[in-house]
């Protein structure tokens, strides 16, 4: 039985290919050779209301990374040390600004001020929400995708990056294109 190539879809919103700001290109071939991933609602200064709303949180996040699992990158996710520092995407509730239930910048963008981090800003309203109505399939949705703009990509293909919440998983093309993006076999 032979290979089944994958039909791609238009390839500009791919990582390396994907502008937001032609100022700034992404930065992550720069990066070591692990992500880190810094979870700023994990510090020592406990910023959830229940140990109920951090394990969910935990799970969702996990669950989100996890669409990622086949493309093998090395992530090290810790409570946040140094937030929004180099060479590291920032996890956090806070304000998205643009009325989304979450946000990301992986470039230079309020609190960053040079390239080589990012950061993936859940709403705490939408958050609540989630948490009351022990809805994990949407925040996990939304860790995802917004971590595949950490990755580099724009929106795009008919996978996680699509926009469309019911394509919650990352797909083969995703797959193909974040190795071929970070050099993995």
């Amino acid at each position: 039985m032979g290979t089944v190539a994958l039909q791609m879809t238009d390839t500009s919103w791919y990582p390396g290919e994907y502008r937001p700001d032609p100022a700034y290109p992404p930065h992550y071939k720069t990066m070591p050779d692990y992500l880190r991933i810094e979870d700023a609602m994990l510090n020592p200064v406990r910023q959830f209301k229940s140990p109920e709303r951090e394990r969910f949180w935990i799970r969702c996040r996990n669950s989100g990374l996890g669409e990622w699992d086949p493309v093998r990158l090395n992530l090290r996710v810790r409570p946040a040390v140094k937030a929004y520092g180099a060479h590291r995407v920032t996890f956090n509730l806070a304000d998205t600004q643009v009325g989304l239930a979450a946000s990301h910048c992986f470039e230079v963008c309020p609190p960053l001020t040079k390239p080589g981090s990012g950061w993936l800003h859940i709403d705490p309203v939408a958050f609540e929400q989630y948490f009351l109505s022990r809805t994990t399939a949407t925040l996990k949705y939304l860790f995802a995708h917004e971590f595949g703009h950490a990755l580099g990509f724009g929106h795009g293909g008919d996978g996680i990056m699509d926009q469309t919440p019911s394509h919650a998983v990352v797909n083969d093309e995703e797959i193909a294109a974040a190795k071929a993006y970070w050099g993995l076999p």
